[in-house]
């Protein structure tokens, strides 16, 4: 339909309706998109730039669609209108290519399976205090400097349909989804859930999630300050245990089989994340050989057991923020 000087105004009302309709259900989208990323402190932070960005852009927009309406000296203002349409379905069109850079971008992360088995790397950089649940699958990543071009912050790099790529770190803590400024963190060798203050307290708190030590596409916690220990269960209860140490072997030489002892501290230093069991924009942990129990607190200490009531619930989900240690580890 051609607008003109005469077009009826109840088509003009039907398709200003129609596009008020579009802006309010693109409005909450665009919100949520905003601030999901973020730690619920700095949600508000990221609502108000986003309303500013909008604001201005609007008022932008609205003088220079007039500006170019002015210059183009139309026989009417239908015709003119015609001007600034084009101006907006340009702009949309360079908005879908900076999405599509920005979805083919080579930043670290990883999409994780909702069986916690590691899909392929997202490429959306800096994601610390929350998973973000898309379609079935978590995504964790985190900035920093690595190797290549690529930033340092990787949570896995392997394939569950390729061989993995080595073992690239993540500095991260885990904080407690139900006790306000609690962390995961070692304490005499076992792990406990407690706030902290000092800068030994933030070095106990942070830890390299790797490749887990049972299954490449799974996770373990390597301790910063004790990096040969690592977080593993034992009698449930959950403890910092030093890790493998794989002997050096002359090349083509085949390595020494493990110990029982190592192959079980493997599992149990081995779990599986999985959206949240109360928020899937937060983070649980299965254990890798007892599949029916996770990772939580009790008593501000840390077991792998069973959940089955909502308190169980929230105290087996955890949130992934960067790590807390005031000199993070180097790449490896």
């Amino acid at each position: 339909m051609d607008l003109d000087q005469n077009t009826d105004i109840s088509v003009l009302l039907t398709a200003f309706l129609l596009i008020g309709i579009g802006f309010g259900f693109a409005d909450a989208p665009l919100t949520n998109t905003a601030v999901s990323g973020l730690p619920r402190s700095q949600a508000g932070v990221a609502g108000g730039i986003t309303s500013a960005a909008r604001q201005v852009g609007s008022a932008v927009g609205i003088v220079l669609a007039g500006g170019l309406v002015a210059c183009v000296a139309p026989t009417g203002i239908a015709e003119a209108s015609r001007t600034g349409w084009l101006l907006v379905t340009v702009c949309g069109l360079l908005l879908l290519l900076l999405l599509a850079a920005a979805l083919t971008s080579h930043c670290p992360g990883a999409i994780f399976g909702l069986g916690g088995r590691m899909l392929h790397r997202y490429p959306q950089e800096g994601i610390h205090s929350a998973t973000i649940r898309r379609k079935g699958m978590i995504r964790v990543g985190g900035a920093g400097q690595a190797e290549g071009c690529c930033p340092r912050g990787v949570f896995m790099t392997g394939d569950s349909r390729r061989r993995p790529q080595g073992v690239h770190t993540m500095s991260s803590s885990l904080k407690s989804f139900n006790i306000d400024n609690h962390f995961v963190r070692h304490a005499n060798f076992l792990a406990e859930l407690s706030a902290v203050a000092s800068d030994l307290d933030r070095a106990d708190a942070t830890f390299e999630m790797v490749n887990g030590l049972a299954d490449r596409n799974l996770v373990s916690f390597r301790s910063v300050n004790f990096p040969l220990h690592f977080l593993r269960h034992q009698d449930f209860r959950v403890k910092l245990h030093e890790g493998p140490n794989t002997p050096l072997v002359p090349p083509g030489s085949t390595p020494p089989p493990e110990p029982p002892d190592m192959q079980l501290m493997r599992k149990d230093a081995t779990f599986a994340m999985i959206p949240g069991l109360v928020d899937p924009n937060a983070v649980s942990f299965r254990s890798f050989n007892f599949p029916n129990r996770f990772l939580r607190h009790r008593d501000f200490h840390l077991f792998v057991e069973e959940v089955h009531s909502d308190l169980d619930r929230k105290d087996a989900t955890f949130m992934v923020v960067p790590g807390l240690s005031p000199e993070p580890p180097g790449p490896h």
